[in-house]
C-alpha cells in the first residue's frame, strides 16, 4: 500500500505522507524508518517524531494511563509511553518474570484436599494421545477472598486413549461437577461425549490460549493467585514467549520444542474461577435452527416465521411479507442470516435464547 501512495504522491507537487502508529515489532516500515531516519540531521526530507501520549495530550486521563503500567508494562509503554517516548516491543519476550512467579508459589504444597463447601472450577486442556504429542491436563481451582488458588494438577503423558483419561482419571477428581477446556474443534467433540457420559458439563472456554495466559500474567502480577509448588508448572510458565501481532494485541505460547500444557490447564482453572481477574465477555453464536427458536422466543413467532421462510421466498418477497408481520420481521427477512446486535448481545436477550450452541470472546459483531 505504501509503494502505491508513494507512486501516486509523486505526480503532486509540494505532498506529504504522513504516518501515525504505535510501535509494535521491531520490524516493518515504521521500524525501518525510525532505525533510518530518527534523530539524523542527513535524513533528507524526512522527519521520525517519537513521543509519549501526556507529551502529546497533556489533558488525557494520567489515571488510564497508570492502570495500563501496572497491569501490563511492556504494552502500555508502546501504547502510551513514558518520559517522552514510546519503544518497540521485543519480537520474543518472556511473558512472566521469575520473582512474581515465585511469590505466588506456596512451598511444598503438591495439592489440596477437597472440601465439600466450596466451588471448584476444572479446566481440561485435551490432547489425542499420541506417542509424540502433548500430555492432556486438568487444572482445578477455587476462591478464597479476592483470590483464586489452584487445588490440583492433573497429568497424562501419552500415548493414551482421552476417552479413557477422562473417564478413569479426570471424571473422578474431586469436587467437579462441571469443566471448562478448549474450543479446539478437534478436541470439543469427544470431550463433550465423554464428559456428558459422566454427568459432567463441559462447557467450552470463551478465551483462547493466549487470553488465559494473559489473565493469568494479570493475575500473577497482582498476587491474586496461589500456585501449587509444581516443578513443571513453574518450568512452563517461565518459559512462556510473547510475540506481537497484527491488531496490537501479542500471541502467548511455548518457544518451538517446548510445552505448556500444565501451565494452559493451571491457567484455565484460575483465570475461569468467578469474581477472580477481568468480566468475561460472551457471544453467542447460533445455527439456523436455533436462529428461528431465538426470533421466536424473543420477537413472537410471526418473526420466526418470516426468518425460517426467507431463504425460501427470495429477499424481495421475503421483505414484502415480512413487513406487513412489523418491521421487526422485515429485518429478519432480508438478513435471514444475521440477528440484530443490539437485540442478541443484549444481557436479558442472551438469557432467554433458546439452546445456545456456544460461547465465544470478545466485542459484539453482527
Amino acid at each position: 500500500m505504501l509503494t502505491a501512495l508513494r507512486g501516486s504522491l509523486g505526480r503532486v507537487a509540494g505532498s506529504v505522507l504522513l504516518a501515525l502508529s504505535n510501535p509494535a515489532a521491531p520490524k516493518g516500515e515504521l521500524y525501518d524508518a525510525v532505525e533510518r531516519y530518527f534523530g539524523r540531521d542527513d535524513a533528507d526530507d524526512v522527519v521520525v517524531w517519537n513521543s509519549d501520549t501526556l507529551s502529546m495530550n497533556p489533558t488525557y486521563d494520567r489515571r488510564a494511563i497508570a492502570r495500563a503500567f501496572k497491569r501490563d508494562p511492556v504494552v502500555a509503554m508502546s501504547e502510551f509511553g513514558m518520559d517522552g517516548r514510546v519503544s518497540f516491543r521485543q519480537a520474543r519476550q518472556a511473558l512472566f518474570d521469575e520473582e512474581p512467579v515465585r511469590q505466588c508459589i506456596v512451598t511444598d504444597r503438591r495439592e489440596l484436599p477437597p472440601d465439600a463447601g466450596l466451588t471448584y472450577v476444572a479446566f481440561i486442556d485435551a490432547a489425542q494421545g499420541a506417542r509424540s504429542g502433548d500430555a492432556m491436563t486438568l487444572g482445578i481451582a477455587h476462591r478464597e477472598g479476592t483470590r483464586a488458588l489452584l487445588d490440583v494438577i492433573r497429568v497424562v503423558q501419552p500415548p493414551f486413549d482421552p476417552g479413557a483419561v477422562i473417564r478413569e482419571t479426570f471424571v473422578r477428581a474431586p469436587g467437579v461437577p462441571c469443566a471448562r477446556g478448549d474450543r479446539r474443534p478437534a478436541a470439543i467433540g469427544f470431550v463433550q461425549s465423554e464428559f456428558a457420559d459422566a454427568g459432567v458439563k463441559f462447557t467450552p472456554s470463551t478465551l483462547t490460549k493466549s487470553d488465559l495466559f494473559g489473565e493469568l500474567h494479570l493475575l500473577i502480577s497482582t498476587g491474586r493467585v496461589e500456585l501449587l509448588d509444581d516443578p513443571t508448572l513453574r518450568t512452563e510458565l517461565l518459559a512462556l514467549e510473547r510475540r506481537p501481532v497484527r491488531g496490537g494485541k501479542d500471541s502467548i505460547d511455548h518457544p518451538r520444542g517446548a510445552h505448556d500444557d500444565v501451565a494452559n490447564a493451571a491457567a484455565g482453572a484460575l483465570v475461569h474461577v468467578d469474581g477472580i481477574g477481568t468480566k468475561k465477555k460472551t457471544r453467542v453464536f447460533f445455527g439456523w435452527r436455533e436462529h428461528v427458536r431465538f426470533r421466536r422466543a424473543t420477537c413472537g413467532a410471526a418473526e420466526g416465521q418470516a426468518t425460517r421462510q426467507a431463504p425460501l421466498l427470495g429477499p424481495a418477497r421475503a421483505a414484502a411479507r415480512a413487513a406487513a408481520r412489523g418491521p421487526g420481521c422485515a429485518y429478519a427477512a432480508t438478513m435471514p442470516w444475521c440477528c440484530n446486535p443490539a437485540t442478541l448481545y443484549s444481557p436479558t436477550t442472551v438469557r432467554s435464547a433458546s439452546q445456545p450452541i456456544g460461547t465465544n470472546s470478545g466485542s459484539p459483531r453482527p
